[in-house]
């Protein structure tokens, strides 16, 4: 709680400005990512004179024997507090979640229904909320290509023809009594 009023004094009265330092590991499929989200933010900081800048460090995979973890494990071991923000994947958050704090006392207690539950659900650990989603990465689509030909359907190339294939050939299937099939198998299972 005495943490809130001297961000207060600091911030309001004395207009300090606050510079955050991040840290993300960047797959080339990220290329432009994290940087155009801080950049993002700092245009809104300015704008709202929030007197606040992001700077961030982008570790790159240039000669593929970088250990993102590895270089996290060292930080963390050092008690390091270079960073204030770390990019990192769900599967790395869980490795180092016990140097996390829990961001739900930070929170609302709403603040998790602007997320998918299963993205949302990602981040938490023993209970405890050690990260925040910062993107969602799909990289494959499998596609039961027994049923696409059953029903002379082809491969979707489309968000829409998904929902729309997958649609027909699940109904088609709940008319011979077959319920056992799943549309999607991840984040849009609501739709179907």
């Amino acid at each position: 709680m005495i943490l809130k009023y001297v961000f207060f004094i600091l911030f309001f009265l004395f207009n300090v400005a606050i510079e955050i330092n991040a840290l993300a590991y960047m797959f080339d499929t990220y290329s432009n990512l994290f940087s155009w989200q801080v950049d993002e933010f700092n245009e809104y900081a300015q704008k709202n004179s929030l007197n606040i800048t992001v700077k961030i460090v982008l570790i790159t995979p240039k000669d593929g024997s970088y250990d993102f973890s590895n270089h996290l494990d060292s930080l963390f071991s050092k008690k390091s507090d270079k960073y204030d923000l770390i990019y990192n994947t769900a599967r790395v958050m869980s490795f180092h979640a016990h140097h996390y704090e829990d961001l739900k006392k930070y929170l609302p207690a709403n603040y998790s229904n602007q997320f998918h539950p299963e993205v949302y659900n990602s981040c938490i650990n023993k209970g405890r909320l050690i990260g925040l989603p910062a993107s969602v990465d799909i990289n494959v689509l499998y596609a039961n290509t027994d049923l696409l030909n059953k029903y002379e359907k082809r491969i979707p190339k489309t968000w829409n023809e998904l929902l729309e294939t997958t649609k027909f050939i699940l109904n088609e299937e709940k008319r011979l009594n077959n319920t056992d099939y799943t549309g999607f198998n991840g984040l849009f299972s609501e739709f179907l």
